[in-house]
């Protein structure tokens, strides 16, 4: 999150505007007028696309076989998070299939749609935000 200086500045409020996670660098060097620094660079890390999602969930739930249906829902359900949403996500699926047990070590759809649950529906506004995944596409993505 930005402190409001930060949101402020033009370099970064296209970034911001098209909801891409950015890190803008800070400094004080001189003081300015209303004790605003001046940001040298700011770097946009665009959201990840259809491959580069695919790649995150097989990543992230390494220990775990997931197949091709469970990708691919997985990939379709998430257009529009963050990397860190989706490690979150495949955290919490393979905490649900853990504690699920009945389908051997493959990871299962319900357990993927268990976490989707807890994490967009359940966990309230600020808990997506702060998870970067405040997307009209996964916010009204339904779970089923």
């Amino acid at each position: 999150m930005f402190s409001p200086q930060l949101r402020n500045r033009d370099t970064l409020h296209a970034c911001h505007k098209k909801g891409a996670p950015c890190v803008g660098e800070f400094r004080r060097s001189k003081p300015t007028p209303k004790g605003h620094g001046r940001i040298d660079q700011a770097i946009e890390f665009p959201l990840p696309d259809d491959n580069s999602r695919r790649k995150l969930v097989k990543l992230y739930s390494r220990g775990l076989s997931v197949g091709e249906e469970v990708l691919e829902t997985t990939v379709r359900k998430t257009k529009g998070s963050s990397p860190a949403f989706i490690k979150e996500l495949m955290r919490r699926s393979a905490q649900f299939q853990f504690e699920d047990r009945s389908g051997g070590d493959g990871l299962m759809l319900s357990s993927v749609n268990g976490a989707l649950q807890e994490m967009v529906f359940s966990g309230g506004a600020l808990n997506l935000r702060l998870l970067g995944g405040s997307t009209p596409e996964l916010s009204s993505s339904s779970v089923d």
